[in-house]
């Protein structure tokens, strides 16, 4: 019980701190767009797993599977700066002017 808890949350969380950072950099009046394109990716995701899941039968490698493919999805955000945002509330002006 605890580890699939643990796995979810792990998703979960991860996809919406990609979410919410991709969308930090996405410009005010094409935000409306890049947030229909994402969740478009994570609805073809959810088809794309339950796929995965009528032709693996144990729940063990479908999660394994789940896995691999959740880490392959955050190392790239790992490349990402921080946010202008995040450095104006943070560190004053000088940050985000280095960022851009």
């Amino acid at each position: 019980v605890c580890v699939p808890f643990l796995a979810g949350s792990g998703f979960y969380g991860g996809a919406t701190g990609g979410f919410i950072l991709l969308l930090e950099y996405t410009a005010s009046k094409y935000r409306v767009h890049a947030n229909v394109g994402i969740q478009l990716f994570f609805a073809i995701g959810y088809l794309f797993n339950t796929l995965f899941a009528f032709s693996i039968k144990s729940w063990n490698w479908l999660l394994a599977l789940d896995g691999i493919l959740f880490v392959l999805s955050v190392v790239p955000l790992l490349l990402i700066p921080e946010s202008p945002r995040y450095y104006l509330s943070t560190r004053g002006t000088r940050g985000p002017q280095r960022r851009v």
